[in-house]
C-alpha cells in the first residue's frame, strides 16, 4: 500500500511540475498563447505549433561552430523567454533547440517561460529576468548571467551567437583583470 501511495504521489508531483503554463487563443490575433513555464516537449506536441516542428527539422547548424560548442556547452544553463505568438520566437527558438540537440545538450537544463502579447508571464518572470523583448535567451554559468540573445541575432546564426558569448566570456575570465 505504501508503495502505491508513493508511486501516486510521484506521478502527481511529476505531472504538476512538467506543465505549469496556461494555454489559450488570443481574442484579437487568434494566436495560440502559452503563458508560464513550459518545455520543448510541450511545444513539439502542440498541433498548432507547426512553426516549431518545421523549424527544428529544417535547420542545419554550422558543423564547425557545433564542434566548438559541444565540449563547453555543458558548463552553461539557459533561461529562455518566448512568445508563442511572436515571429522572432518562431524563427530563433527552433534553431536554438536544434543547436542544443546537435550538441547533445540536455533539454532539462533549459528553463523556458511563455509570455502573452503584453509580455506578461504567470509568475512575473518578466520582472525577475528584466524582459524587454522576445525571444530572450539568457546564458548562465555557475548561476551567474553571462549574456543574452534578445529578439534577434548579433551574428549569422544562433550557434555563432553562442560561440561568441561563450568564448568572449572565457577570454574575459582568463584576462586576469
Amino acid at each position: 500500500m505504501r508503495f502505491l501511495l508513493l508511486v501516486f504521489v510521484m506521478f502527481i508531483t511529476t505531472n504538476m511540475s512538467a506543465q505549469s503554463y496556461k494555454k489559450y487563443t488570443d481574442e484579437d490575433t487568434k494566436e495560440l498563447i502559452y503563458k508560464g513555464k513550459m518545455t520543448f516537449a510541450d511545444l513539439q506536441k502542440e498541433p498548432e505549433f507547426k512553426w516549431y516542428r518545421d523549424g527544428v527539422s529544417s535547420y542545419t547548424p554550422n558543423a564547425e561552430e557545433i564542434s566548438t560548442l559541444k565540449p563547453v556547452l555543458k558548463n552553461y544553463t539557459f533561461v529562455v523567454i518566448v512568445g508563442t505568438w511572436c515571429s522572432d520566437t518562431h524563427d530563433i527558438l527552433p534553431k536554438f533547440r536544434k543547436v542544443l540537440q546537435a550538441c547533445n545538450y540536455p533539454a532539462e537544463k533549459v528553463t523556458m517561460y511563455g509570455v502573452d502579447i503584453e509580455k506578461k508571464s504567470l509568475n512575473k518572470e518578466e520582472e525577475k529576468y528584466h524582459l524587454k523583448h522576445v525571444p530572450t535567451i539568457i546564458v548562465y554559468k555557475d548561476g551567474f548571467e553571462v549574456s543574452r540573445i534578445v529578439e534577434s541575432l548579433n551574428f549569422d546564426s544562433v550557434e555563432a551567437d553562442l560561440v561568441h558569448i561563450i568564448f568572449e566570456e572565457s577570454s574575459d575570465d582568463s584576462s586576469g583583470e
